[in-house]
């Protein structure tokens, strides 16, 4: 662990020379008016091992060719040098051992969020909860693709199982028909067979009828007429054989009732068939859904088991089913002023485990209260705060005017 024991800083933005040789371990309160340097001297520590990202643009003081900062901590000694043509960086120890790859040794000591960990509150909800996984080793972007993906499908399953019911709503089942349809052909040719069936029925009668008269009327004649007699007693007899094979008149009503009824019938029946595919469907729709839901289950479960694991830098934040950052059940937005203060600033040390430095830009944003409880924060996690302020208060550790100190606590 380390924090910063001295920072002199001289041509930096607004600062002409400021040295701070013994900065206090716990709170460094940086004060004074606007536009006088205050702003400078965080940035300073930023820029003195931030790396090229955390340099602006014109690091250099208007007027000036150099620029220099040195930072020592309780383990380093980290110096950067500005010119118009660009930095440079050199980082040793305090045994003058000089590391070679100077910012990557940089780069172990600090987290992200700049330090600061009011940036955290700055985050919306989904970022904070990304910070969060990603401090404690936990990927759970595969499985939250997969509850989307799973989710949505689950969304368009259920949407499919509401139009089916209304759909089930609007049709009649019909009890006491068939499953398949009444052939109209097959009716209509039967009735076409019967019809030729009872015609023929009719020319027999009428042609016995006819035979018998004439049979009378030659009654005369037998004698004369016995081949033909003959002939006509074959005929009658071939003719009763036929008839006696056709059988009896066959009534046509029970026929013509059915064809009547068959496209009511052959109604009924289609809409059967729809009823029990579409409540088929439904079935098939509400099992889908069922397995999705499951699947959700488990998903939530898995997530919640890797974030039960994990170990927090503070007690009662986690992360909802929605990849929501909360603090203690509730989204972290609506936690209170105090309690967002105390959670970002653990977050702010978890991120940053080495460098034991916390740098609060908005501090005239804290009232009394909570710049107490920074402070206490900082006793408690043994932590090194700079924080600036506007304005000279008691509160005030360091006051900054028109680029350099003007009046510094000293440090017990």
């Amino acid at each position: 662990m380390s924090r910063i024991i001295e920072l002199h800083a001289s041509n930096v933005k607004k600062l002409k020379a400021v040295s701070i040789d013994n900065p206090d371990p716990t709170c460094n309160v940086i004060g004074g008016q606007n536009a006088q340097g205050k702003t400078s001297l965080i940035d300073s520590i930023v820029m003195a091992i931030g790396g090229k990202t955390s340099i602006p643009d014109k690091p250099i003081r208007d007027g000036e060719e150099h620029a220099e900062i040195v930072l020592k901590t309780e383990d380093l000694i980290v110096t950067r040098k500005f010119t118009p043509s660009g930095s440079s960086l050199k980082v040793t120890n305090h045994e003058g051992l000089t590391h070679s790859k100077a910012q990557s040794k940089l780069d172990e000591l600090i987290g992200r969020l700049t330090l600061d960990p009011l940036a955290f509150t700055r985050l919306d909800a989904k970022k904070q909860a990304q910070t969060l996984r990603d401090l404690l080793g936990i990927d759970t972007s595969e499985l939250d693709e997969k509850r989307k993906s799973t989710f949505d499908t689950r969304t368009e399953v259920n949407r499919d199982i509401k139009k089916l019911e209304a759909q089930l709503g609007e049709m009649t089942l019909h009890e006491g028909v068939g499953e398949e349809e009444v052939s109209l052909t097959s009716l209509v040719e039967e009735s076409k067979q019967i019809s030729e069936k009872n015609q023929q029925i009719t020319q027999c009668k009428d042609l016995l009828e006819s035979l018998g008269r004439r049979m009378d009327g030659i009654a005369e004649q037998i004698a004369q007429l016995n081949k033909e007699a003959a002939a006509v007693g074959i005929k009658i007899d071939t003719e009763r054989q036929r008839l006696e094979e056709l059988g009896s008149f066959q009534s046509l009503d029970d026929v013509n009732q059915r064809i009547a009824n068959s496209e009511d019938t052959n109604r009924k029946i289609r809409e059967n068939q729809q009823y029990k595919q579409t409540n088929q469907t439904l079935d098939e729709h509400t099992k889908r859904a069922d397995q999705l839901s499951e699947q959700l289950m488990q998903i939530d479960q898995t997530k919640a088991e890797m974030l039960a694991a994990a170990e927090y830098p503070i007690d009662g934040i986690g992360i909802s089913d929605d990849g929501v950052f909360t603090y203690r059940g509730i989204p972290f937005d609506q936690a209170s002023a105090a309690e967002q203060l105390k959670v970002s600033a653990a977050m702010g040390l978890a991120l940053n485990p080495k460098l034991r430095v916390l740098l609060i830009r908005d501090g005239s944003l804290l009232d009394d209260e909570s710049l107490a409880q920074l402070k206490q924060f900082a006793v408690d996690n043994d932590a090194q705060l700079w924080i600036e302020r506007v304005g000279t208060g008691e509160e005030v550790s360091i006051v900054i005017e028109d680029g350099e100190i003007a009046s510094a606590t000293a440090v017990a």
